[in-house]
């Protein structure tokens, strides 16, 4: 039996072969920081099976680590499913940004407002949930949009930075509240 590589290897469904790339580290540029690579990893399409639409070769994505198979003995190959891509990469004005795929969204983390009138109940049985303000949202977002105020559960997500700037992906599910205008 031949060894596995990129051009015999098809993916079925909505499976994508992908070649798992090392971060950017160029100024400007998306880097996934090393803590947080367990979660999300950052790839090259190689090739796509049938179903993983809105995928092609030479895309770059971002994808959940925890739902990937490894084909290959030296790990640079990985099949994932589309639905579990976090977001595709692409370059505008020269800058590298994140467009969410999939139910995910990108939010810039803001401070947690410790009291409300001034009066301060810390819970101290679990960390208070995370606030930011989306940023962008895939298009299979059913509820929140970008420009909205959003709480969401408190280590979710994964870490990114694009243009110098600290942003979070996050399912849209791990969101608990949002407010929109000040409604």
């Amino acid at each position: 039996m031949s060894a596995i590589n990129e051009t015999n290897f098809k993916p079925l469904r909505a499976l994508i072969l992908v070649r798992r790339d090392d971060p950017e580290t160029e100024a400007g540029g998306i880097i996934i920081p090393d803590n947080v690579k367990t979660y999300g990893w950052r790839a090259t399409v190689l090739r796509v099976g049938p179903d993983a639409d809105g995928y092609e070769v030479g895309d770059a994505i971002l994808f959940q680590k925890e739902f990937t198979v490894l084909p290959c003995r030296d790990r640079t190959l990985a099949l994932t499913d589309a639905k579990h891509v976090l977001a595709k990469l692409s370059v505008v004005d020269k800058i590298e940004r994140i467009k969410p795929q999939n139910k995910f969204v990108l939010v810039f983390p803001c401070q947690v407002e410790s009291s409300a009138n001034g009066i301060f109940f810390p819970d101290k049985s679990k960390p208070p949930p995370d606030t930011g303000d989306v940023v962008e949202a895939s298009g299979c977002c059913h509820e929140v949009v970008a420009g909205m105020k959003v709480w969401f559960e408190h280590g979710v997500g994964v870490n990114c930075v694009e243009n110098g700037e600290g942003y979070k992906l996050i399912d849209e599910s791990n969101i608990l509240a949002m407010q929109n205008g000040g409604e």
